[in-house]
Parts: structure tokens; sequence; C-alpha cells
């Protein structure tokens, strides 16, 4: 058996919240994606515009 050294219920805690920190940012990160890509689809000239620049400004920025 691990030894937890009485931080078992701080350790299922902190797994927990990472685990919905992780959905939470998945559907954020979904209905993002799915407005940009409607946005680029679009025929507005504006809508197409503002979303090629934020896709260029991700784009253009490195992976840390």
């Amino acid at each position: 058996m691990i030894d937890l050294q009485g931080f078992g219920d701080q350790i299922i805690s902190g797994a927990i919240t990472t685990i919905q920190v992780a959905l939470a940012s998945l559907a954020m990160g979904t209905v993002v994606g799915l407005f940009g890509a409607t946005a680029k689809l679009a025929t507005s000239r504006a809508l197409n515009r503002m979303a090629d620049a934020y896709r260029r400004l991700f784009v253009a920025c490195p992976s840390f």
C-alpha cells in the first residue's frame, strides 16, 4: 500500500480540481473554436477578418 502520510485527501482534492479545470478549458476551447470556424466561413468580411486576425495572432505566438 502506498503511504500518503496523511495527504490522501489533499491529493484527491487536487486531482478533482485538475480534472474540473481541464474539462472547463476543453469546453471553452471548443466554444471559441466553433465561433472562430463559423466566423472564418462567414460571408461577412468583418467577421472573416476578425477570425483571420485572431488565428494569425495565435499562430505567430510560439508554444511555451
